[in-house]
């Protein structure tokens, strides 16, 4: 065979590899880039910067926060619990007004993926202070919200104490909570006509027999049977002190969710007035 022959074969094949090994060192690039790989240590400030405004801007702002926060991050706390935790670090460090400065970025590779942690010296209107944010880098690669902290100065401790007590002068009574509890396990037992007959004069007008025994026949169906409650989220009364609120997380057989209570006293006895509990809707649409 002619060696000019040979040559241009030779030529083909290295080609072909050549372009093989570009196609693979590509498709290795891509893969590396999509998981992070050359993501230098970011800093996250305008998502910090963007989420600590909506934390100290109000219920609203809030509310907005925790909707764009991660999936773990919604998974593990609600909105209510978050929502309530937001007005207590307003009202303690005031609105948030800028970063002074980042102290320490650290990124991992987790079992929940990719996730960045941010210490940062924070300034708010009536403080500065160091705080610490996380994020977790979604399929869509956006970094989300994972969870935050932020110290609260030993100068402003007396003021924390006094939001938490003006909180105690508000909560509903103890004895409103034991009925919420009364009301959840007297259901479960069967009892709910009985809740029923014994709530307020409103309750019994606005939901008949039939569709108060529909509603639970649907909790039933979507979350299962009633197992405890597991935390106060929020607890109100007016200041009459005859009507009282108490938002609660509970714990079904299958799915945790907040139920509102909320109860008025007729002849001096506290009657159940508004039974409500959410069901969730699907964290994530079938494929």
């Amino acid at each position: 065979m002619p060696s000019s022959q040979q040559a241009t074969r030779r030529s083909k094949r290295w080609r072909k590899w050549a372009i093989a090994a570009l196609v693979i060192g590509g498709l290795c690039l891509a893969l590396a880039w999509r998981l992070g790989y050359f993501v230098h240590n970011p800093e996250f400030r305008a998502e910090t910067e963007t989420i600590l405004r909506e934390l100290t801007g109000g219920e609203a702002s809030a509310t907005a926060a925790y909707d764009d926060g991660s999936f773990p991050f919604r998974e593990t706390a609600l909105v209510e619990s978050f929502v309530d935790r937001a007005d207590r670090l307003t009202k303690t460090l005031g609105t948030f007004e800028g970063i002074v400065s980042v102290e320490e970025t650290e990124m991992l590779n987790t079992v929940r993926g990719h996730t960045a942690r941010v210490a940062y010296e924070l300034k708010f209107s009536l403080v500065q202070t160091p705080g610490e944010l996380s994020y977790l880098r979604g399929s869509d690669g956006v970094w989300r919200l994972l969870g935050f902290s932020i110290r609260v100065p030993s100068l402003l401790e007396e003021k924390v104490k006094k939001i938490d007590s003006e909180y105690e002068r508000i909560k509903a009574p103890d004895e409103v909570l034991h009925l919420v509890d009364a009301t959840l396990s007297d259901i479960s037992a069967g009892k709910a006509v009985e809740v029923r007959n014994q709530a307020s004069p409103p309750f019994r007008e606005s939901k008949s027999e039939d569709e108060f025994l529909a509603m639970l026949a649907r909790h039933d169906k979507e979350l299962g049977r009633f197992q405890r409650r597991l935390a106060i989220l929020k607890s109100g009364q007016n200041a009459a002190k005859n009507r009282a609120t108490v938002s609660v997380l509970l714990q079904y057989e299958k799915n945790k969710t907040t139920g509102t209570f909320e109860y008025m006293k007729v002849d001096e006895v506290w009657r159940l007035l508004i039974f409500k509990v959410e069901i969730p809707e699907p964290l994530l649409k079938p494929r």
